[in-house]
């Protein structure tokens, strides 16, 4: 599966997309139109629906934060003071990275992707290899 970013007298951005992973996300993505494009053909999103996107992505990106807080404190809480917490929660994701690492990257990089097609007023378009 293939991503680019699409501007008039500009350089395609190509990201690779692993498949299984694409249908993880569409069976965790709870937006009904955003279900339903994700995409087993050619599909353009317009800036709505990337708009869309992007807010799913990130609730299941804060989905799989709460899943390395709750794999990895096993209950504890977080310190109260903030520069602990910060050092605490950057060790478990990088714990969490070396298990996850290809999902975890590639949700950033679409995320990546999706923002920098909405500040550039981009479209995506989705090509299936």
């Amino acid at each position: 599966m293939q991503w680019q970013i699409r501007e008039d007298n500009t350089i395609p951005l190509n990201l690779q997309v692993d498949d299984v992973f694409l249908l993880w996300v569409k069976s965790e993505v709870q937006h009904p139109v955003i279900a339903l494009i994700l995409p087993w053909q050619n599909v353009t999103l317009d800036q709505e629906s990337q708009k869309i996107w992007l807010r799913e992505l990130r609730i299941l990106m804060d989905a799989i934060r709460a899943k390395v807080r709750q794999q990895y404190l096993k209950g504890a809480k977080l310190p109260k003071v903030a520069e602990i917490r910060e050092q605490l929660l950057s060790n478990l994701v990088e714990r969490y990275l070396s298990q996850h690492n290809a999902d975890w990257q590639l949700m950033k990089d679409l995320e990546s992707l999706l923002d920098l097609a909405i500040s550039t007023d981009s479209i995506i378009y989705c090509i299936s290899s």
